[in-house]
């Protein structure tokens, strides 16, 4: 059995030697031991063959502050957009109580679009980082365009089908896959907006120009609204999921990367 607390103790450097991970039959299985710190993670694992391995794992930058920025804008905006669409779609509060005893669909619906215009300004973002953003950042690298891509494409699939282990060590940003579907999720956004905006400014001849070209009537771009809705809360579902279990899989620091912006990657 796996303790917590020597789960815990085994990234802790100052404890050299405590760690020993036992069988149920109280055998030891694997001893780790922490080395010096260099500005990397260097752990000796001890197995029954009782060979000496050391595995290195230095820091790198991998996503730019503008990155981080937009990712919590586009999380906490779509986060904001669904609860308040569902609202306007279907209010679950007296109606009555509108304009004498308080004003909810009119605050549900301010929300809704200043969440609308963060959205609308991470999506902007996201196109700009694209773009002009470091290796990682730009549209190239999530597209399987390149044999390099097309090969982390396939091997990715195959380790989330757990059929093959491992993972190119290459790579410092995402995979192609989970580029490839924010591609096709910053798409959906762009489409989303402009939907939004028709519905919010139809008196506007930009808007309605896109609007009409792209939706034509106003009730199509309000069920086309509503549809894509369903793809971003299935996407962040999903998205949450792969990130944790990629976490847990690969030391690389993949969740706190989106907060430091830096990721460990394996020295060989």
């Amino acid at each position: 059995p796996l303790e917590v607390l020597r789960t815990i103790h085994s990234f802790d450097p100052c404890i050299a030697c405590a760690i020993h991970m036992l069988d149920p039959e109280g055998r030891e299985v694997v001893k780790v031991k922490a080395l010096r710190w260099q500005n990397a993670n260097q752990l000796s694992i001890l197995g029954d063959d009782r060979q000496e391995a050391t595995m290195t794992y230095e820091k790198k930058k991998c996503w730019s502050i503008l990155l981080r920025l937009y990712h919590w804008a586009f999380a906490l905006s779509i986060v904001a957009l669904v609860i308040t669409g569902f609202y306007i779609n279907s209010p679950w509060t007296n109606s009555l109580q509108e304009g004498s005893a308080g004003f909810p669909m009119a605050w549900t619906r301010y929300i809704h679009f200043v969440a609308g215009f963060v959205f609308t300004g991470a999506v902007l973002a996201r196109i700009f980082l694209y773009l002009f953003g470091n290796k990682q950042e730009r549209i190239l690298e999530h597209l399987p365009v390149t044999p390099r891509n097309i090969k982390n494409l396939f091997n990715t699939l195959l380790r989330y089908s757990y059929i093959k282990e491992g993972h190119d060590t290459d790579r410092l940003g995402h995979n192609v896959l989970a580029g490839l579907t924010y591609v096709i999720t910053i798409i959906a956004a762009v489409f989303q907006l402009v939907s939004g905006f028709y519905l919010l400014y139809p008196e506007l001849a930009v808007w309605e120009g896109w609007g009409l070209m792209l939706f034509g009537s106003q009730q199509n771009a309000r069920f086309i609204h509503h549809l894509l809705m369903w793809w971003f809360m299935i996407f962040a579902l999903i998205h949450v999921y792969l990130v944790i279990w990629n976490d847990v899989r690969q030391p690389e620091g993949l969740v706190s990367s989106i907060f430091t912006g830096d990721k460990f990657v394996h020295k060989t």
